[in-house]
């Protein structure tokens, strides 16, 4: 699946989820205490989601974009939809498909003579 399909449809998908994505939210941000017993789970998941989808990236743009500038373009992605998830979850009003939306529109390939990321 194209990174931004998987974007869109975890999006989609955790919109049906609130409670579930209520608790990540409060248990990744309390992750980041020292010695918290979820911080290994965090960062390998973090490590392993990026380094995939930073290899997917780097496929689907057919080799245009450098593996440090494919794996920053993927720590962005991650992080907005995290972002977008917590404003969600306080209030519900955001509209996080479309703004997942918006990010696919970064994260799809461009025809290679406009590609400037």
């Amino acid at each position: 699946m194209p990174v931004p399909d998987y974007l869109e449809l975890a999006a989609a998908t955790n919109e049906r989820r609130a409670d579930l994505v209520r608790f990540y939210a409060v248990l990744s941000a309390e992750s980041t205490t020292e010695e918290h017993p979820a911080q290994e789970f965090f960062r390998t998941r973090f490590a392993q989601m990026r380094g995939h989808l930073t290899d997917k990236i780097q496929a689907e743009w057919g080799g245009s974009l450098s593996p440090e500038r494919a794996r920053d373009l993927v720590t962005l992605a991650v992080a907005a939809l995290d972002g977008l998830q917590t404003q969600w979850i306080l209030e519900p009003r955001v509209a996080m498909t479309s703004c997942v939306a918006l990010l696919r529109r970064v994260l799809s390939p461009a025809p290679e003579d406009s590609r400037k990321v």
